[in-house]
C-alpha cells in the first residue's frame, strides 16, 4: 500500500504544481493587460492640451519628460518673428508676422517636432500674436488682420473664418465645439465649430481681450484692457463676477488652480482671487511700473512663478504671496514661464532660456536663443522645449 500512497502523493503534487504555474501565469498576463491599459490610459490623459500653456487651466505645467540638456536639437527659420508654438502629435503649429519684401512673411506653419521639416504652410498675409488651438482635426487661430481661421491639420487647407471688429491677439480655447477667443474689437466671442464659426454669444468690455482665457468648473475667466478679470458662467454667458485691477490686464492671462486664479496688470502687479466670488486673497508688487507688467503665472505644488519687466523671475508662495526667491537676468523675463518633472523654464531678453530646479532652487542649465525670446509662451512636448526668436527662428531644445 505505501508504493500507491506515495504514487497518489507524488501525483497530487505534480497536479498542484502544474494549476499553481498555470494560475501564476494566467494572472501574469493580466496584470500585465491591466498595466498595458493604464499606461495607455494614462499616457493619453498626460498629454498635453494643444493650446496656449497647454491646458485650460493655462498651468504652464507640462508632462515629462523634460528637456534636460539644454541642447538645440534643430531651429526652422520662419523669416520673421514668431507666435507662441503649439505641439500636437509631432508636429508643431505657429504663424510669423508681416515683414515687406520677405515671401515667409505673414504665414502659418506646420513644422514636423523631430525634425524640423516644414510639412506645410497658409499663407494669409497677416501678423500671429496668439498661441493656436487645436480640437479634432481642426487648427484655430486668429490674426491682426481680424481673421479667425479654421484649417485642416494635415493639409493647411482653409475650412471657414470669421471676420472680427479688430484684431485677434489673443489665444483661443475650445470645449464641447465652442472657441472663446477675445478680440481687440472689446468683444469677447463664442464660435460654434459645427457651424462654421457661427458667432452665437459675445460680450462688450470696456477695451480691448487682448489675454487667453481660462476654462474651468464650468466658468470662463477673461483679463481686460478696462482693468477688469470677468468671470462668466460657461452655460449661460451670464457675469458672475468682475474685479477691477489696478491697471490694464493685457498680456497677463489668467491661470488657476482648485481655489484661486491669479493674473497680474500693468502696474507689476499679481493678484490672486477666490474663483467662486472674486475676492481679493493676495496681491504682490513686483519692483518698477514697466510696459505690460508681469507674465502669465504658472502654479506648481503650491508655488507660483512668473517673469517680469523689472529684470526678476519670481517664486511666490501660493497660498499666501510671500516671496520664496527670485532671480535677476539684468533683462525682461516677461514671457510666461513653462514646467515638467519640477525643472522651471523661462527667457529673458538678455537672449537666454534659463532651467531652475523648482526644489533646489539650482540653475541646471541656459541657453542662447540667438535673439530675442518672441511668443508669449514656449510649449513642451516628448522632453523637447520649442520657442521662438525676434529673429524669425523656432528653435528646439532639449
Amino acid at each position: 500500500m505505501l508504493p500507491e500512497k506515495s504514487a497518489y502523493i507524488t501525483k497530487h503534487s505534480i497536479i498542484k504544481c502544474i494549476m499553481r504555474k498555470r494560475v501564476i501565469i494566467l494572472m501574469s498576463f493580466l496584470f500585465l493587460a491591466i498595466n498595458q491599459f493604464l499606461t495607455n490610459a494614462l499616457g493619453q490623459s498626460l498629454q498635453p492640451l494643444p493650446k496656449f500653456r497647454g491646458d485650460l487651466r493655462n498651468s504652464g505645467v507640462f508632462p515629462g519628460p523634460a528637456p534636460r540638456k539644454g541642447k538645440l536639437k534643430w531651429k526652422f527659420n520662419a523669416g520673421t518673428s514668431i507666435s507662441s508654438p503649439i505641439v500636437h502629435e509631432g508636429v508643431v503649429y505657429f504663424g510669423n508676422s508681416v515683414t515687406l519684401g520677405n515671401p515667409f512673411s505673414g504665414s502659418f506653419f506646420a513644422v514636423d517636432a523631430k525634425t524640423g521639416v516644414l510639412k506645410w504652410k497658409f499663407f494669409n498675409n497677416s501678423t500671429h500674436s496668439g498661441a493656436a488651438a487645436i480640437a479634432g482635426n481642426t487648427v484655430y487661430f486668429g490674426t491682426r488682420n481680424g481673421i479667425f481661421y479654421a484649417l485642416n491639420i494635415h493639409t493647411g487647407q482653409e475650412k471657414w473664418r470669421f471676420k472680427g471688429g479688430d484684431e485677434f491677439q489673443a489665444s483661443p480655447a475650445v470645449l464641447d465645439n465652442i472657441i472663446y477667443v477675445g478680440c481687440s474689437d472689446h468683444h469677447l466671442y463664442a464660435l460654434d465649430t459645427l457651424h462654421n464659426g457661427l458667432d452665437i454669444w459675445r460680450y462688450q468690455a470696456g477695451r480691448s481681450f487682448i489675454t487667453a482665457i481660462v476654462i474651468d468648473d464650468g466658468m470662463i475667466y477673461a483679463g481686460n484692457g478696462d482693468k477688469n478679470l470677468y468671470a462668466f458662467d460657461v452655460k449661460t454667458h451670464e457675469t458672475t463676477w468682475t474685479f477691477k485691477a489696478q491697471k490694464a490686464i493685457r498680456f497677463s492671462s489668467p491661470a488657476i488652480d482648485d481655489q484661486l486664479v491669479y493674473f497680474g496688470d500693468r502696474k507689476g502687479t499679481v493678484y490672486a482671487l477666490d474663483k467662486k466670488n472674486g475676492r481679493l486673497q493676495w496681491s504682490y508688487q513686483t519692483g518698477k511700473d514697466f510696459l505690460a507688467g508681469v507674465s502669465t503665472p504658472l502654479i506648481h505644488k503650491k508655488t507660483l512663478y512668473f517673469g517680469s519687466y523689472d529684470h526678476h523671475f519670481y517664486a511666490l508662495d501660493a497660498t499666501n504671496g510671500t516671496l520664496k526667491w527670485s532671480y535677476n537676468t539684468g533683462k525682461s523675463t516677461a514671457m510666461s514661464p513653462v514646467l515638467a518633472e519640477n525643472i522651471v523654464y523661462f527667457a529673458s531678453s538678455n537672449h537666454f532660456v534659463y532651467a531652475f530646479n523648482t526644489v533646489s532652487f539650482k540653475l541646471i542649465w541656459k541657453h542662447d536663443l540667438e535673439g530675442f525670446p518672441q511668443g508669449r509662451s514656449p510649449f513642451i512636448a516628448n522632453g523637447v522645449l520649442f520657442i521662438g526668436n525676434a529673429n524669425g527662428y523656432l528653435l528646439a531644445i532639449e
